[in-house]
């Protein structure tokens, strides 16, 4: 039986080795796409160029994980790296990296703020929400055609100012019950051994680290909508202060 600690580095190292994966897939629906081209394509190589970064900057993660003794630690050391960030910015890198791997008949919608308010975080662990999120969606359009929409909004609040990602499928949707358990480790929807129930509580964690609180909007048949609010920049300083 692991420690509490033990288990708690367990969690984290699993989250980010299913991340690691997610962009691993990318890379390979890369290579397979320049083999069919003749290896001439410089976008797809860009695209991969990408893809190993954010790959190569996950692995330095899990290897702080690994050395750390706590994920107390882990989390602090992860908050020294925080900035200041444009989303848009974040969701255009993101979604060209998901294009490559999209398959035929699904699409990639952006729906971007013009002016989009800074937020206050770290950009990998926000790649990687959006990244978990975007895969989620595409595992829920079981019938192989569909639309992902990716769009951000500024929206004021009476408790101050959000900027709101969100990700919209047109799969299948769920019922009430399944929308309250989707973010419970190790919940899943899949049937197949691809499905590790680790996506969406990764998504939460990460949710929770910026202040920011999701909101799920589902029914079967109509689809999932997704959405994560950030606190604006000024709206963070003000928590944090």
């Amino acid at each position: 039986m692991l420690k509490p600690e033990a288990q708690d580095l367990a969690a984290i190292a699993s989250g980010l080795a299913h991340d690691l994966n997610n962009l691993l897939l990318v890379l390979q629906g890369c290579l397979d796409l320049l083999r069919l081209s003749g290896g001439n394509d410089n976008v797809l190589l860009e695209n991969m160029q990408k893809g190993i970064t954010e790959g190569t900057n996950l692995c330095r993660r899990l290897g702080e994980v690994c050395r750390q003794h706590s994920s107390r630690t882990v989390l602090s050391s992860v908050d020294r790296e925080m900035s200041v960030l444009d989303i848009n910015q974040m969701v255009r890198c993101v979604v060209d990296l998901a294009i490559i791997k999209a398959r035929n008949g699904i699409e990639i919608d952006l729906e971007l703020e013009p002016d989009s308010w800074p937020v206050f975080g770290h950009e990998l662990e926000i790649k990687r929400l959006l990244l978990n999120l975007i895969e989620n969606a595409y595992d829920a359009i079981y019938s192989g055609f569909g639309v992902i929409r990716v769009s951000t909004e500024n929206i004021c609040r009476p408790y101050g100012r959000q900027v709101c990602l969100s990700v919209r499928d047109t799969g299948i949707g769920m019922e009430p019950p399944v929308v309250k358990k989707i973010f419970t480790p190790g919940f899943t929807t899949k049937s197949d051994a691809a499905g590790h129930g680790l996506g969406l509580p990764v998504v939460k964690s990460i949710a929770e680290k910026h202040k920011a609180y999701i909101e799920v909007d589902s029914a079967p048949g109509q689809g999932t909508e997704v959405r994560v609010c950030f606190p604006a920049f000024e709206e963070h300083q003000a928590i944090n202060s």
